[in-house]
C-alpha cells in the first residue's frame, strides 16, 4: 500500500499527544518556533486579506487599519499555538495567565518599535524598518511574554516548573 504524502502531516493536535507520552518532556523549542511562524504568517495573511476587503478609506486610515489588524492576526496566531502549548504541558488552567502576559509582551514590544523609530531614524539602514520588522518587535515581545509566563508560574501538582 502507497503512503501518501498526507499520511505525514501533523497537525497541532497530534504534536501535543505525542508531547503528553509518558516520560517525555515537552518540547518548549519547537511550540516557540510554531509561536513566531504562525505568528508572523498570520499578521502578513491577515493584513494582506484585509487590504483587499477594504477599499472605501482613505491613504492613512487605510495604512492603520491594516497595521493594527496585522497586529491582532500576530496576537491570535501566537495564543493559538500557546494554547497548545499550555494543553501539553497540562497547563490549561494558567491559560488567562499567559493570554495577559502576551499583550503586556506584544506592548512592551510595540512601545520598543515606537522607541526606535523615533531614536534612530537615519541610523539604521531602511530595510530593517520594513514591514517585517514592524511585526517581528512585538511578536517577539508576545512570544517572550507568553512563554515566560509558563516559566514563572509554578506548577501545583507536581510541586516545581
Amino acid at each position: 500500500m502507497p503512503v501518501k504524502a498526507i499520511d505525514y502531516f501533523l497537525t497541532f493536535s497530534d504534536i501535543a499527544h505525542l508531547m503528553r507520552k509518558p516520560g517525555r518532556k515537552v518540547n518548549a523549542p519547537l511550540f516557540i518556533f510554531f509561536e513566531y511562524f504562525l505568528g508572523l504568517a498570520f499578521g502578513v495573511v491577515g493584513s494582506v486579506i484585509y487590504s483587499y476587503s477594504d477599499t472605501t478609506s482613505k491613504l492613512l486610515d487605510f495604512t492603520m487599519k491594516i497595521y493594527l489588524v496585522g497586529m491582532l492576526s500576530i496576537l491570535f496566531g501566537v495564543l493559538l499555538v500557546g494554547f497548545f502549548h499550555y494543553k501539553a504541558m497540562q497547563r490549561l488552567r494558567d491559560f488567562g495567565n499567559g493570554i495577559a502576559a502576551a499583550i503586556a509582551g506584544f506592548f512592551i514590544g510595540t512601545i520598543l518599535l515606537l522607541f526606535l523609530n523615533a531614536i534612530l531614524p537615519d541610523s539604521v539602514p531602511e530595510f530593517i524598518y520594513s514591514y517585517i520588522f514592524a511585526m517581528v518587535l512585538p511578536l517577539t515581545g508576545a512570544v517572550t511574554g507568553i512563554n515566560l509566563a509558563i516559566l514563572n508560574k509554578k506548577d501545583p501538582q507536581r510541586g516545581h516548573n
